[in-house]
C-alpha cells in the first residue's frame, strides 16, 4: 500500500489547485495546525487517484460543527458511486451502499463530538463481499462485513474505488 494523495491546505487559497470537481473553499480561520482547512459547506470536493486492488483506506483530520458530512468513494474516475460513509445526527458514522442501497453498519451514537478536532480513518474493501472499518482518533468504532459495491447502472462495478469525495447532505442515508 502506497500513498496516493495527500493535501494539509497550507500551501495555496484554492480547492481548486488539487481537487477535481472543486467547490469547496479553504478555511484560514479554521484549522488544526498551519494556514486553513477545506470547508464543505454546501460544496461537493472530489479527487480521482490511480489505483490498483480493492481496498481504500481514507484519512483526513475532521473539525465538524453539524451532522451532515458525506464522504463517497466512487470507480470508474468518479463516475459511479460505489458506497458512502455519512456523519449522522447520532454522532455516529453509517456506511450505505450507494445505490439507494440500505445502510450496512452504524457506529455507536456519540462516536463523533462536534467542535473539536478529530482524526478519521475509513477502510472499505469494495464488493458484495466487503469490509468496513472506522477508526476516530485511532480507535476503532466500526468494524463491519458490508455490502460496498452498487451494480444499479454501473457497467463495470468490480472496478477499484479511484475516486474520494466530500461533501454535505441533508437527510436520512440510505433514503
Amino acid at each position: 500500500m502506497s500513498l496516493l494523495f495527500c493535501d494539509s491546505f497550507d500551501h495555496h487559497d484554492n480547492a481548486a489547485n488539487k481537487w477535481t470537481l472543486q467547490n469547496g473553499t479553504i478555511d484560514t480561520s479554521l484549522k488544526r495546525t498551519g494556514r486553513g482547512s477545506l470547508r464543505v459547506s454546501t460544496s461537493t470536493c472530489k479527487k480521482s487517484l490511480t489505483v490498483s486492488g480493492q481496498t481504500t483506506v481514507v484519512g483526513f483530520a475532521m473539525y465538524a460543527t453539524d451532522w451532515g458530512l458525506r464522504l463517497t468513494l466512487s470507480n470508474d474516475s468518479g463516475q459511479y458511486d460505489q458506497c458512502y460513509v455519512y456523519l449522522v445526527g447520532t454522532g455516529a458514522f453509517s456506511v450505505v451502499r450507494s445505490d439507494g442501497g440500505s445502510v450496512q453498519g452504524t457506529s455507536a451514537a456519540a462516536s463523533v463530538p462536534l467542535n473539536t478536532w478529530l482524526y478519521v480513518e475509513v477502510k472499505i474493501l469494495h464488493g458484495h463481499s466487503g469490509h468496513a472499518t472506522i477508526k476516530v482518533d485511532g480507535n476503532t468504532i466500526l468494524d463491519i462485513s458490508a455490502d460496498t459495491q452498487s451494480d444499479f447502472g454501473v457497467p463495470t462495478p468490480t472496478l477499484p474505488l479511484d475516486t474520494i469525495g466530500f461533501s454535505q447532505y441533508s437527510g436520512t442515508p440510505g433514503t
